[in-house]
């Protein structure tokens, strides 16, 4: 967890170089977490990087593929950064699963609106 707090830190003073560096090497580990690809995504977009950032979001989402809130949250930021189309395969991919929830359908129908 030593890179991934170091990664986070550096995130948050605006260390961005930094920060990816430090968050790549928390996800070379063995069994990184979510979070850790989670923040990773949330530094390379913030280098403005974000079709690398959108790779290591889906990767967060398919490590915990039942977190509706990991997926909302990070469907709003692909679709921030203008990669609507992952975004809605990410919703698609959740519902084709069997999962249901009602404000994960909301957003997909908005996405789709929109396209």
């Amino acid at each position: 967890m030593y890179w991934h707090h170091k990664g986070t830190n550096a995130l948050a003073q605006n260390k961005t170089s930094i920060a990816v560096t430090a968050l790549a090497r928390a996800i070379a580990l063995p069994g990184a977490a979510s979070v850790c690809y989670y923040n990773l995504a949330m530094a390379l977009g913030a280098a403005r990087e974000t079709e690398r950032a959108t790779m290591f979001l889906q990767k967060a989402i398919a490590l915990r593929p039942d977190d509706p809130e990991l997926l909302m949250r990070s469907v709003r930021i692909m679709n921030g950064w203008g990669r609507r189309a992952t975004a809605i395969e990410c919703l698609r991919a959740f519902t084709r699963s069997g999962r249901r929830r009602h404000d994960v359908e909301l957003l997909l129908s908005e996405l789709l609106a929109d396209s």
